[in-house]
């Protein structure tokens, strides 16, 4: 069994049902993208033999406090040890509770102190960043927060340079925190997004008769979302 991915995020709305899974999650739980949008936080951790609920979240995040716990989990597909639980709220424009952030960090084997931040390497590949854990997740955080409030996903010319500007980052952080967080690159990222927004409208029947699915997501062409849906399908399929 191969190692377990490092971190896995999860969107949930003011009800507990998960919006949106990185694709570190839904390795996690042996599902597919699809599969894992439809799960309620109770079920992701049912899934996970893991002793979290979303009553606890809720009622925790929205007094005001971030909630951070450890647990012990086993994965559907055989993946086990110990994670620890970060829980942010998410606010829209007007400064009301829309969603929770999930964070789910798998942890070393020999790492179990609560409340404290994962000793594994976040450097990883940027072995010379002077960017430290805490400040990349607020990063993170910030950046997930922005591209689904403004639903900046559907702009088609969207970059991660020009996403780094509106954050006051930089290129190389943003990139460094997308590629920890989701395990995946921005556009892969950006096209998620842009094919669960295209489900959730479809499902709901908010897009016009007469309109193009794709092109409403921020897609530039059929052809780059129909390799954009091949790519996360083979990925999903690789996962399992």
């Amino acid at each position: 069994m191969p190692t377990a991915p490092k971190s896995c995020v999860l969107i949930a709305d003011r009800g507990g049902v998960v919006r949106y899974a990185t694709f570190s999650a839904c390795r996690l739980l042996g599902l597919a993208d699809y599969e894992a949008a439809n799960l309620t936080v109770d079920e992701v951790a049912q899934k996970l033999n893991a002793k979290f609920s979303w009553g606890d979240i809720r009622a925790r995040v929205r007094g005001g406090v971030n909630l951070e716990l450890d647990a012990a989990f086993v994965s559907p597909v055989g993946y086990r040890g110990h994670l620890h639980l970060h829980a942010h709220p998410v606010f829209d424009l007007s400064e009301q509770f829309s969603s929770i952030v999930v964070v789910l960090e798998v942890l070393p084997k020999d790492h179990f102190e609560l409340n404290s931040r994962p000793s594994f390497d976040f450097a990883g590949r940027y072995a010379t960043t002077s960017l430290s854990y805490e400040r990349g997740r607020e990063i993170f955080l910030r950046m997930d927060r922005l591209v689904r409030s403004e639903d900046l996903f559907r702009k088609s010319r969207l970059t991660v340079g020009g996403l780094a500007q509106k954050l006051n980052t930089n290129t190389q952080y943003l990139s460094h925190v997308i590629n920890y967080f989701c395990n995946e690159r921005f556009p892969n990222y950006i096209n998620r997004l842009r094919i669960q927004w295209m489900a959730a409208q479809q499902l709901q029947s908010r897009l016009p008769e007469q309109s193009a699915p794709w092109k409403e997501a921020g897609f530039g062409s059929y052809s780059a979302y129909h390799r954009a849906l091949k790519q996360l399908r083979s990925v999903a399929v690789e996962a399992q």
